[in-house]
């Protein structure tokens, strides 16, 4: 029994310090969990749950219940494109801000991503 303990201890331990060496080692690893964030998290909080409660629940069909999953779906695809889209747009910039460009953000994107200054830096 303590030995067990020891061993989950030990491959904690373990897993904790190769996620700080990865988080240290990408020098803007918050860009990759945005683009991570904005992709998935759309899909396991809106489009998900509402392709399962339609499937789940074929038998009582109701005209508004229907609405409401296939609304929640085209919201979940939406916020996800535009999520994709900014994170994408952020992380380009940040490639051009390393070579020395200026901001790929005043050139061809949303006026409401370049007004965000947490990311434009150069």
């Amino acid at each position: 029994n303590v030995l067990l303990h020891w061993k989950r201890l030990l491959v904690r331990s373990i897993f904790v310090v190769v996620a700080v060496i990865i988080c240290e080692l990408i020098p803007r690893f918050d860009l990759i969990m945005a683009l991570i964030g904005g992709t998935t998290i759309n899909a396991a909080v809106f489009i998900l749950p509402s392709i399962f409660h339609i499937k789940l629940a074929k038998r009582e069909w109701f005209i508004l219940k229907v609405t409401l999953d296939v609304l929640s779906i085209l919201f979940g695809l939406g916020a996800g494109a535009v999520c994709t889209y900014a994170s994408i747009a952020h992380i380009i910039d940040e490639i051009y801000c390393i070579i020395g460009f200026t901001s790929f953000l005043h050139y061809f994107s949303f006026e409401l991503l370049r007004q965000c200054d947490c990311y434009c830096r150069c």
